[in-house]
């Protein structure tokens, strides 16, 4: 079943990564990237959400995410076959050690 809100973690380039709750929707995903979503895996059911076109943009540079350049504002969630779904207190402490 679709959760109706999902736990992120929001990393804009120049500042800390956040944790924050938003709408399992289309809509709010692509206000937070700016964009058309691009999802990258991470590993395991742990992907990362981009701007599709943030090269071509010229986004400003973010970080180095499992050895990719990310440009522009990114969030980190979970995937739960085509949905997407909360992460957990304990991969967002992992998680948040990896791209502070």
């Amino acid at each position: 079943m679709k959760e109706k809100e999902i736990t992120i973690i929001v990393v804009e380039p120049g500042k800390q990564p956040e944790v924050t709750k938003i709408k399992n929707e289309l809509k709010p995903m692509q206000e937070i990237v700016g964009g058309y979503i691009e999802t990258v895996g991470l590993g395991g059911n742990i992907i990362l959400i981009c701007n599709e076109e943030g090269l071509l943009m010229n986004l400003p540079a973010n970080r180095k995410v499992a050895g990719n350049s990310i440009v522009g504002t990114f969030f980190i969630t979970k995937a739960d076959g085509e949905d997407f779904t909360s992460l957990t207190k304990t991969e967002i402490n992992i998680i948040m050690q990896l791209i502070e």
